[in-house]
């Protein structure tokens, strides 16, 4: 009977592991932190620049996506990421002024490595079958008789 009550409480936390802290230790190893600089000029009643990634956003969304500027009047915001083509609309900028605009993103890392990024993005679900084999096995075994 204890093996069966240790293989229950082990998959409650194999769930409990699995969906809170594998998906953050898969981004954090697989995406790396990337900034790129931008020379913004902007025209009379112009308050938007769009901007092209050199690399996709890890995301692919809006998460994690920031604009600075170096001109002290912009007040910059990122309003949209088109993930086909890279680009990114950033509002909030001083109409008529130049500034450095600086983009900060997550690009994918390791990939001079093949097949490292696939193998980590899959790694939480092989985590979870082998602990689902794992206590199937501890069940079976506490019930066998051999």
């Amino acid at each position: 009977m204890t093996k069966v009550v240790l293989s229950a409480v082990g998959l409650i936390f194999l769930f409990i592991l699995a969906g809170t802290i594998l998906p953050d230790v898969v981004d954090q190893t697989v995406a790396e932190a990337y900034a790129e600089n931008y020379n913004v000029t902007t025209a009379a009643n112009e308050t938007t620049t769009v901007e092209t990634l050199t690399y996709d956003h890890y995301y692919g969304d809006l998460t994690d996506l920031t604009a600075t500027s170096t001109n002290g009047e912009d007040d910059p915001v990122v309003m949209t990421y088109d993930e086909d083509t890279r680009d990114v609309t950033v509002a909030g900028l001083h109409a008529s002024a130049s500034r450095i605009l600086s983009i900060s993103y997550y690009r994918e890392d390791n990939t001079e490595f093949t097949g490292f990024n696939p193998f980590i993005k899959l790694s939480p679900l092989l985590f979870i079958l082998g602990g689902i084999v794992a206590c199937i096995w501890g069940l079976y075994s506490s019930f066998h008789k051999g």
